[in-house]
């Protein structure tokens, strides 16, 4: 990806509190600022691609280089973040700390430096940044030994080392029950279902995962909250799904007992909730999750920042839309983009790129299932064209359900044509999936010329393909977005 493509990515994730900071910052010298202007083609178009920036960038500067413009303003826009989340972010405000401590014992002011370190100390505990915590302990040993062990008693310098002995002990846990929970996925994401033949090795995961946390004299966060992940996950593709929703439950419980390890906004409880309810749409649990969207509403009130309300807005309505989309309720779906026009819809642009293709996904599949090509074609047009979000894993669903609207109005030589592009790049990548040679095979029959015989055969193959089909992990990630398959079925029928 082109610098420049990053920072047209990174100016749309922008809050109105960043992009304001970004000014106050740049209006503390009067000298004309080219990378402001670059900023500001960017921002002002909501499919800002490169080749406008550098069109109307060098049209109004021949002189001026676009890129290293690009390159100074990508720079600025991350000093410019960071130097905000100090300030909110409790993660970010301890490894500030920790640098101040450095920089202190860099010039000599030891006392200073240790005292700062106890302190740090203190609240990298408190919020479970436990290998900031050793490296703290380290450096508090290595200034203690740099002292000569002056004002340290033995049995000081001895409960010391006793401390990282304990830090080092909980930071393998966390490890060694992370490797469990990336194994377990692993197989999850790698073999849809379980079987028989499976299930020990499920089993022995369960088993090694339980017993290490039962070991644990500890109360981590983290450690309860990878657990509940843990039990969720695995219930969930055994087919425990009361199991499963307990687990989440219990997640949800563990999130709300320590508020003081939320960010403002809490951006990570914030994918939490949303994983919770990417789960029970999976289980099809759908009354469930009336829960976890309320949950999500009441965070927008309680942090009232434009961006965060309209993320927040946007995933409610997905995980609101989807339930619906499964039980081919396409008419009810129309109904709720009525109802909630003036909330997330009308507000793209302060959506993060995940969610704006999410939601432009959304809509579209929407407007396809309801027969109203022209709308769907709206929505995913502008993105095919700007070709800025190319190297986002969402933008492969986004050129398929293209061709899907290009296939229903009939424009037969687009979707050749595109699905001949497509073909290109995969060949390039090397990552065509299972689902993307389907789709190309069945948006390219001519079913108008078959005879009638060979056209009810060739339907009744391509169904019993496409349901004893085993999809990997890229189909499956695919479907996720958009369940291609059922649209071929629909069709068939």
């Amino acid at each position: 990806m082109s610098k420049l493509n990053s920072l047209i990515l990174l100016v749309k994730s922008l809050s109105k509190s960043e992009k304001k900071a970004l000014t106050l910052y740049s209006s503390q010298t009067k000298e004309k600022k080219l990378y402001l202007t670059l900023f500001d083609l960017i921002d002002r178009d909501l499919y800002a691609s490169e080749e406008s920036v550098i069109k109307v960038f060098n049209e109004k500067y021949p002189n001026s280089s676009v890129n290293a413009n690009a390159q100074y303003l990508f720079e600025l826009i991350l000093q410019v973040i960071v130097d905000l989340n100090i300030k909110k972010n409790t993660e970010h405000e301890i490894y500030y700390s920790y640098l101040k401590t450095k920089i202190l014992k860099e010039r000599g002011l030891y006392d200073d430096s240790l005292a700062l370190i106890n302190d740090t100390k203190i609240k990298a505990e408190r919020f479970g940044e436990y290998n900031l915590l050793l490296t703290l302990q380290r450096d508090e040993l290595k200034s203690d030994f740099l002292d000569h062990f002056d004002h340290i008693q033995e049995n000081e310098l001895f409960k010391k080392q006793q401390d990282i002995v304990d830090s080092l002990k909980i930071i393998r846990q966390i490890n060694e029950q992370s490797f469990l929970y990336e194994m377990l996925r692993f197989k999850i994401e790698k073999q849809k279902i379980i079987n028989s033949n499976d299930s020990y090795a499920y089993n022995d995961l369960l088993i090694s995962e339980t017993t290490l946390v039962s070991n644990l004299k500890n109360e981590i966060f983290q450690v309860n909250c990878q657990h509940q992940l843990f039990q969720a996950n695995y219930f969930m593709s055994v087919g425990s799904y009361k199991n499963a929703l307990n687990a989440y439950s219990n997640l949800n419980n563990l999130f709300l007992e320590n508020y003081h390890l939320w960010n403002n906004p809490p951006v990570f409880y914030f994918m939490v909730l949303e994983g919770i309810l990417e789960s029970l749409f999976k289980m099809e649990l759908f009354e469930e999750m009336d829960k976890y969207k309320n949950q999500l509403l009441s965070l927008a009130e309680k942090y009232p920042f434009t961006n965060f309300i309209s993320e927040v807005n946007v995933v409610v309505f997905i995980y609101s839309v989807k339930p619906l989309m499964h039980n081919k309720e396409y008419k009810e779906c129309l109904d709720l983009i009525k109802l909630y026009k003036n909330t997330p819809l009308d507000k793209l642009s302060t959506l993060s790129p995940r969610l704006f293709l999410s939601l432009a996904i959304c809509l579209a599949a929407i407007y396809i299932m309801n027969g109203n090509f022209i709308e769907a074609r709206k929505q995913l047009s502008p993105i095919i064209q700007s070709n800025t979000f190319a190297k986002l894993k969402l933008f492969r669903a986004v050129q398929l359900l293209n061709l899907i609207i290009y296939y229903e109005m009939d424009e037969k030589e687009y979707v050749e044509s595109a699905v001949r592009s497509i073909k290109r790049n995969n060949k390039k990548t090397n990552k065509e999936t299972q689902i993307e040679k389907l789709l190309f095979h069945f948006l390219n029959i001519d079913w108008v010329i078959l005879p009638r015989d060979k056209r009810t055969s060739l339907k009744r193959n391509l169904r019993s393909e496409i349901e004893s089909m085993n999809f990997n992990i890229e189909d499956i990630q695919l479907m996720k977005v958009f369940d291609f398959s059922r649209w071929m079925k629909f069709k068939l029928e």
